[in-house]
């Protein structure tokens, strides 16, 4: 009477065996998950560093230079870069901004006295200019001694 009550071993030994092979792949799966997990907080973490940000500044500077080297031949300097924000404002102050959107980028090459601006959306220079840095900063010395008269 015990013999067909019990289970064979056989049939024990195999639902053990799944059982385990369930067990093994939640771990793994789990395991990859936390590795996963852990490096994206890791990366964030690392880009709130200065250094992080510089390192991501860099990679950006490189990547519209690279792609405004495609549309224009660039001068051999770094520029000095700096993402639109405010179009309104600077379309009312300087006509070099006329067809400028948010978002796109303007490039100061200083040495070779050249502006350019690139729309990424777009893919396109919207505007290049050259640069009258001499005048400009007198302009600027003169009206900060106007104001300070």
């Amino acid at each position: 009477m015990s013999n067909t009550q019990q289970i064979p071993k056989p049939k024990i030994k195999q639902k053990i065996r799944q059982l385990n092979v369930k067990v093994i792949l939640v771990v793994i799966v789990l395991t990859v998950i936390s590795a996963f997990a852990t490096m994206q907080y890791q990366e964030n973490q690392r880009l709130k560093t200065v250094e992080g940000q510089q390192e991501l500044t860099k990679q950006q500077i490189d990547d519209v230079k690279s792609k405004v080297g495609k549309l224009i031949i660039l001068p051999d300097e770094e520029p000095v870069v700096a993402s639109i924000e405010n179009v309104k404002e600077l379309k009312k102050t300087q006509p070099f901004y006329v067809n400028v959107s948010n978002g796109d980028w303007l490039l100061v090459f200083q040495e070779s006295k050249r502006a350019i601006i690139y729309s990424p959306e777009r893919d396109i220079l919207v505007n290049v200019g050259s640069l009258d840095i001499s005048s400009q900063r007198a302009s600027e010395a003169s009206q900060k001694t106007k104001l300070e008269e």
